[in-house]
């Protein structure tokens, strides 16, 4: 598949901890929000001992068309172009590659149990008001993020967030959704172990 996908899932993994829980941040699925509220960061060897880690998915059609339209406002190109080069396989980026790439991110230190939610339940993990959290815990927090989404949270500040806002129109490209839909409909609130998820699509990163 994709040397691209390949790539990506070789940077290091982080999970955040807020209150009890322990959660794996994927791009636009409230990623941003997670680790500004985290109590505590873990990276790689660190998550092998974990008893369960929560992951949220979002909608896989509606974070692709939210994916592409970031990609495109960064870099200041165009939709129909980012998306012809999508097809040909010459971009691939972290804000739109499929949700089960990340969870291959996450195998590679993890083998225990995740508990697959929705975005509905992120506003569960917002502890504070947005600019109380970037001014107080961002110092503290921003060694362990991500040159990503340290980028993204910087960019947010003292601006109002909303991840429903309107978004250009974007050609669905199956590849980057039919699977994602598919491990929603499977496991979507259940807590399985994290090889039953990726093992049926462990041939397409090979």
């Amino acid at each position: 598949m994709l040397t691209h996908w390949t790539n990506l899932i070789r940077s290091d993994c982080k999970v955040v901890r807020i209150g009890k829980d322990y959660i794996y941040p994927i791009f636009k699925c409230g990623s941003t929000t997670l680790f500004v509220n985290a109590d505590q960061i873990l990276v790689n060897e660190e998550l092998q001992n974990l008893s369960t880690i929560k992951i949220i998915l979002r909608d896989p059609e509606e974070r692709f068309i939210a994916g592409v339209n970031k990609y495109c406002d960064d870099n200041n190109v165009a939709i129909d172009d980012v998306v012809k080069q999508i097809k040909k396989e010459r971009v691939a980026d972290e804000h739109f590659v499929p949700q089960w790439v990340w969870l291959f991110h996450l195998y590679r230190f993890y083998k225990g149990n995740v508990s697959i939610l929705p975005m509905s339940q992120l506003d569960k993990y917002v502890k504070q008001n947005w600019q109380m959290d970037v001014n107080f815990k961002f110092p503290r927090l921003r060694k362990n993020f991500p040159k990503e989404w340290e980028e993204a949270v910087g960019k947010q500040f003292g601006k109002a967030r909303n991840i429903n806002e309107e978004k250009k129109p974007v050609p669905i490209i199956n590849e980057f959704v039919s699977n994602d839909k598919e491990i929603i409909k499977n496991f979507m609130h259940k807590e399985v172990n994290l090889k039953t998820i990726v093992k049926d699509y462990r041939h397409v990163l090979s």
